[in-house]
């Protein structure tokens, strides 16, 4: 079994209908992670697949979803999304989205934010209601942002070797020390690209502004 897209939705706030008109397709292969079933209902949507500990799943009603949909995985090592990860690689997708994993209880944000900085399998990428998170290993990387559009890039381990063309700002030094936050740099043209000799960088494009 495979499928192009995957889409994993989690069960934080619920997000806006911009995101979900930009990712979700009707072709999309849509994982429930666990109570994240409740976003489908309100997007009127059945998933493929609902997966994890089940356990907030069971409060709610599940009239008109077939049992073979559910699969109850009990692992406290492991979060609902991870479960939910662990089953979208197995589909070997060409990208997996994310959505409804940031904003809510800080901890989880966090958590999934450390589970996107070590997934390196599969292009992930991590929706909020502004833009999205996704990782990037050393190399060469041609970002499919926009002119204007807002970059953030952060380094929880460290990089070195880096270089930015197309951006507003440019490192001083070509390292980045662990820790590094490098929040709201602007791309100058379409398609900017970064490179880097090791590390990893978590990248995060704004896709719409505040409101």
């Amino acid at each position: 079994m495979s499928s192009n897209e995957v889409v994993i939705i989690a069960n934080g706030p619920e997000p806006k209908n911009r995101v979900v008109q930009r990712v979700l397709t009707d072709e999309s292969f849509v994982i429930a992670a666990d109570g994240g079933l409740r976003h489908c209902r309100a997007l009127n949507r059945l998933p493929n697949v609902v997966i994890g500990d089940l356990d907030s799943v069971l409060s709610q009603p599940i009239d008109g979803i077939p049992r073979e949909m559910f699969l109850e995985v009990h692992d406290q090592n492991r979060t609902d999304i991870q479960k939910a990860l662990d089953f979208a690689v197995k589909l070997k997708p060409k990208r997996i989205h994310l959505l409804a994993a940031l904003g809510a209880r800080h901890d989880h944000t966090l958590s999934n934010v450390l589970i996107l900085n070590r997934f390196d399998e599969i292009p992930l990428y991590m929706w909020d209601d502004y833009g999205c998170f996704y990782g990037i290993n050393a190399g060469g990387h041609t970002l499919e942002c926009r002119s204007g559009e807002t970059v953030s890039l952060f380094s929880l381990t460290g990089v070195t070797g880096i270089d930015l063309s197309g951006f507003e700002f440019t490192p001083r030094e070509s390292e980045f020390s662990a820790g590094f936050n490098g929040v709201s740099n602007r791309a100058l043209e379409d398609k900017p690209r970064i490179s880097f000799t090791s590390g990893r960088l978590i990248v995060y494009e704004q896709k719409w502004r505040e409101q």
